[in-house]
């Protein structure tokens, strides 16, 4: 089975000068590190994995109409009049990249909360599953429409 990845924490280097994020596994702080073979995560791979996954979503069509039907569900059990501009959130999806790449680092973590509800990784088979905000892709079709209005003043 495979456990949700839960807080980051450091630790010190060799000198103490460098600090490394991680996550670790939910199980592994609940019941001690001895119940999850994989007890934390570097962070930057974990990140980075989910930031390939979100480009890839806007370059595959099939996955993007699954992803934008599973969020207009969760959406609509969240508020039954939401509604998701399909169109928006394609468009929003398919320039992931490049909003990405001309962002922050502050403004990157804060997108990704803003999408991501939870990582979970199957430390048996490996898996990474994501689970998506139901908002967040509204809020990214929202965030990509500012950017365009920003760029065409």
């Amino acid at each position: 089975g495979g456990g949700g990845i839960g807080s980051t924490g450091g630790t010190g280097g060799t000198g103490g000068s460098k600090r490394y994020c991680y996550y670790v596994c939910l199980r592994a702080k609940k019941h001690g590190h001895h119940c999850c073979p994989y007890p934390s995560l570097a962070a930057y791979e974990i990140e980075s994995f989910v930031v390939d996954e979100i480009k890839a979503i806007g370059s595959d069509s099939q996955l993007c109409d699954q992803v934008l039907k599973e969020a207009q569900e969760r959406l609509a059990e969240q508020s039954p009049r939401a509604e998701l501009d399909r169109e928006s959130a394609v468009s929003a999806l398919r320039e992931f990249g490049s909003l990405w790449d001309a962002m922050s680092p502050k403004d990157q973590r804060e997108l990704v909360q803003l999408l991501v509800e939870r990582v979970a990784y199957g430390a048996t088979g490996g898996q990474v599953t994501i689970t998506f905000r139901p908002t967040g892709i509204r809020a990214l079709s929202e965030q990509c429409f500012e950017r365009e209005e920003e760029v065409a003043i």
